[in-house]
């Protein structure tokens, strides 16, 4: 049998040194298991007007299109997939992009396809600006680069561990800065993420 120690302890461990990695709260942060689980949660974690938008830029990882995807196909939210102007994806493709029913932009921090990086604090600007959220996807960095989601700017950091964290695939984090925890909705959730669980 597994000791309490490992069951209620190692996952708060885990939190604590992701919370340092990413310069973030250990309470912001869930264990996941894989970046698809934060974009998920922040998808169902929110009431989507059907005039809602959720940008997301062409030749993006696929967890973005499986998540965002069946939302507008369900009539709850519209998705615009950004192109990029140049070569890479930047800043300003996005920034132009921003319109009056933007609501999220969904996109990675660096790329999986190119290894483009994202000037994320800009788009974050733009995005508060305009009453939008940015979710990054940072499964192709965190771990490799210094990271802090406070210079981001970022509302919600995704990623999963199997890359640059060296852990088991199937693993991964999810954060979110606490307005944003505040915010959201509480959707089904592993019983051992609810405050208190170990007693």
């Amino acid at each position: 049998t597994m000791s309490d120690e490992i069951n209620f302890e190692l996952p708060n461990r885990v939190r604590a040194s992701l919370a340092k990695l990413i310069g973030g709260r250990a309470e912001e942060i869930a264990v996941t298991t894989g970046a698809s689980s934060g974009l998920a949660a922040v998808a169902n974690g929110f009431e989507w007007n059907p005039a809602d938008e959720v940008l997301i830029a062409r030749g993006e990882f696929p967890a973005h299109f499986t998540t965002w995807l069946p939302m507008q196909a369900a009539g709850r939210l519209k998705v615009r997939v950004v192109e990029p102007r140049g070569r890479f994806l930047t800043a300003d493709d996005f920034l132009s992009a921003i319109g009056p029913h933007t609501k999220l932009i969904s996109t990675s921090l660096v790329r999986f396809d190119d290894c483009a990086r994202l000037d994320a604090a800009k788009v974050a600007r733009a995005c508060h600006d305009a009453g939008a959220l940015l979710l990054l996807d940072a499964a192709q960095c965190v771990g490799a680069m210094p990271m802090d989601v406070q210079t981001l700017g970022a509302d919600f950091l995704t990623a999963s561990g199997y890359m640059w964290l060296l852990s088991p695939y199937g693993t991964g984090f999810f954060w979110a800065r606490t307005e944003m925890i505040e915010r959201m909705r509480a959707t089904p959730f592993y019983w051992m993420a609810l405050e208190n669980a170990a007693q």
